[in-house]
């Protein structure tokens, strides 16, 4: 790397190099936003929904793939010092948070799927099993016997698998007829031979034996059988564990969903009361009234809060019709003081322009006289305009004689 590459890096911002990176591995929220909008309404239709399962493992290896690039390029991206290390764990928690987030629905989609799929399987495979004891014991009670591999009456001879899984129609109507057929026959025989008490009694100690060497291969069976049980029994509980634990699991998500539709609807309702506020224990009315805790005001009906809002409407109404009745009396009071200022300004101009025209005849009165005494003055004026003029060589009488001057100007 050249010198002016690393001058031009250092000037880069550390989010400007976790997001240049991000994007060099094409992680951008365009692509996250693209997971979830393609990725969480996908949805398995039960057990026989194939195809549904498929898109879900699929979504979620290709959610897991993102999420382990992203936490890839951020681990990387933070070796290079503290500071930048401390945003790449925040970029890395929300980007990998997000994408897991994700990831996790689909992960619980898929393990839902296998757990039912595998509980479905469990009960099918103890039915076969209950149904194919109930199919040997009836080819036993018709005289059949094993050697471990088939079940054999005379020349009718069927595997133990073939019979587990014959189709209940065809074991009724194909396999069981077979081993029917020759057992009535050898029923037939054995009521012709009834007739002859030797050979009877021979036949029936032979049986006998024959009964008791069933009677120990059935035993065997049924250990075998009572074996098969408690493994059954065994997958049944680890199956029932499991199922309780993904219950206990889904009871705290339920839960917690429970207490956030509690918070908003308790949001939403004290948002709709005006005056009403919540101190951390209780709620309480505009009135000072203590209503109860959060689950007081989630706890009423719809009908019982539309008239607590309605009543809530109408308190407010009655502080605002009480507010407006009180203005009102103030912008009478207000008005009564202008009409009060009104009267005093008109009587103060009144008793004003009484003044004045007492004023005015004074001044009339004082002009009269002042006429007479102006024609006095000028008078005196014209007699002292009369005065001589006289020239005087020194300078004290022509200053004496200036200011006589100066002012007889000024009496002009």
């Amino acid at each position: 790397m050249s010198e002016l590459q690393v001058i031009e890096e250092k000037n880069y911002s550390i989010e400007t190099r976790i997001e240049q990176a991000l994007v060099k591995e094409n992680i951008t929220d365009k692509i996250i936003s693209g997971l979830k909008e393609s990725y969480l309404p996908l949805k398995i239709n039960g057990q026989d929904d194939k195809e549904g399962y498929k898109k879900v493992v699929e979504a979620r290896k290709d959610c897991k793939g993102w999420r382990v690039l992203a936490k890839k390029v951020c681990k990387d991206g933070r070796e290079d010092a503290v500071k930048e290390q401390k945003l790449w764990l925040e970029t890395e928690k929300r980007v990998v948070g997000e994408i897991e987030s994700v990831e996790t629905y689909l992960e619980t989609l898929e393990i839902e799927y296998e757990a039912e799929k595998n509980r479905l399987k469990a009960e099918a495979d103890a039915k076969k099993e209950l149904i194919a004891a109930h199919r040997y014991n009836q080819l036993i009670s018709l005289g059949a016997t094993t050697n471990g591999i088939s079940y054999i009456l005379e020349d009718v001879s069927y595997e133990i698998l073939v019979i587990k899984g014959a189709d209940e129609d065809i074991f009724n109507s194909t396999i069981l007829t077979k081993y029917q057929e020759i057992f009535n026959r050898v029923e037939a025989e054995k009521a012709e031979a009834a007739r002859i008490k030797a050979e009877f009694e021979a036949e029936q100690q032979r049986q006998r034996e024959e009964l008791e060497r069933q009677q120990a291969e059935l035993n065997a069976q049924r250990e075998a059988f009572e074996k098969q049980q408690a493994e059954a029994a065994r997958i049944e509980n680890e199956r029932l564990a499991r199922e309780q634990a993904e219950k206990e699991k889904a009871e705290a998500e339920a839960k917690r969903v429970e207490q956030e539709l509690f918070d908003s609807v308790f949001k939403e309702r004290i948002s709709k009361l005006k005056g009403w506020s919540y101190n951390g224990v209780n709620v309480i009315a505009p009135d000072g009234n203590i209503i109860g805790g959060k689950e007081r005001v989630v706890g009423f009906s719809e009908a019982e809060f539309g008239q607590i809002v309605s009543t809530n409407i109408e308190y407010h109404k009655a502080k605002e019709a009480e507010a407006e009745e009180k203005r009102q009396a103030e912008i009478k009071a207000a008005e009564e003081r202008a009409a009060q200022q009104e009267r005093d300004r008109i009587a103060a101009e009144k008793q004003a322009a009484e003044e004045k025209k007492r004023q005015d005849e004074l001044l009339e009165v004082e002009r009269i006289a002042n006429a007479k005494d102006k024609e006095l003055w000028a008078e005196i004026v014209k007699y002292l305009e009369n005065i001589p003029k006289y020239e005087f060589r020194s300078s004290q009488y022509r200053t004496k004689n200036k200011a006589l001057r100066d002012f007889l100007t000024d009496l002009k």
